[in-house]
C-alpha cells in the first residue's frame, strides 16, 4: 500500500482520481486487485449468514470474484477541498474502502458508521485497513482539519437510488 499511496500522491488531483482495473493492477499488483474483486461475494455470504440477505442470493460473483461494473476512485480529503462527507448510503451493491493513510496522519477525517441496533461509531483505520459493506450501511467522514486523508474506494455492482458518496 505504501507504493500505491506514493504513486498516487505523485499525481496531481484535487479530491478524486478515477482508475480502471488495469491501472490499479499496474500500481497495486494483480494479486491485490484479485483479492479486492473477491470481497463483494464475501460480503454477500456474510450478510446471508446473519440473515440480512437470502442465502441463495449471491448476486456479486458467488465466490468466483466480481466480474461486473466496478468504479475505482481514490479520494483525497483536505481542509480546503472535499473536507468531509455527510451521512449517506452508497448506491453500489457493495462498497470496498481501503485506507491509504493512517487516521493519525491527519486531523479529523474519521470514518463513521451508523446502524439502528448499534447507533453511531467511529471506524478507526490504519493504512491498509479496509471496510466492505452493502448499500444499507449509513456512513460519513468527519471534517478533515489538518493534513490529508486518502482512501481507495471501489463501488461494485449496479447503482441503486441513493446519495452515493463513498468515504
Amino acid at each position: 500500500l505504501a507504493e500505491l499511496r506514493d504513486h498516487l500522491l505523485a499525481r496531481s488531483f484535487s479530491s478524486s482520481l478515477t482508475l480502471d482495473r488495469d491501472g490499479l493492477e499496474r500500481i497495486a499488483g494483480a494479486a491485490a486487485v484479485a483479492a479486492l474483486w473477491r470481497l463483494p461475494a464475501a460480503v454477500a455470504r456474510a450478510a446471508a449468514a446473519v440473515g440480512a440477505a437470502p442465502a441463495a442470493e449471491e448476486p456479486l460473483g458467488g465466490g468466483r470474484g466480481f466480474e461486473g461494473d466496478v468504479e475505482v476512485i481514490v479520494r483525497r480529503y483536505v481542509p480546503g477541498a472535499r473536507p468531509w462527507v455527510p451521512f449517506h448510503y452508497d448506491r453500489a451493491a457493495c462498497t470496498v474502502n481501503v485506507a491509504l493513510s493512517d487516521d493519525e496522519a491527519h486531523g479529523g477525517g474519521v470514518l463513521l458508521a451508523y446502524t439502528a441496533a448499534r447507533g453511531a461509531w467511529a471506524v478507526g483505520r490504519r493504512e491498509g485497513d479496509g471496510t466492505a459493506h452493502g448499500p444499507c450501511l449509513l456512513h460519513a467522514v468527519t471534517r478533515v482539519t489538518a493534513g490529508a486523508r486518502y482512501s481507495l474506494v471501489l463501488f461494485f455492482g449496479p447503482r441503486r437510488g441513493g446519495a452515493g458518496g463513498g468515504g
